[in-house]
């Protein structure tokens, strides 16, 4: 138990740069939310049928 308290500081930096790798890529996600995506895609779905039915 000695030990584990003498090397709490290293233990500590360690966790901290485990957690900030695996975290850091999800602060550079540009994709747009799931809702947004939806609605654009069911804009594009009735654009794309609106010109379906203007044709001849």
């Amino acid at each position: 138990m000695v030990e584990l308290t003498n090397h709490f500081a290293t233990i500590l930096l360690a966790v901290m740069i485990v957690l900030t790798l695996v975290l850091l890529p999800l602060l550079n996600d540009d994709r747009p939310a799931r809702d947004e995506r939806q609605r654009t895609e069911e804009l594009r779905l009735q654009i794309e049928l609106g010109k379906l039915k203007d044709k001849p």
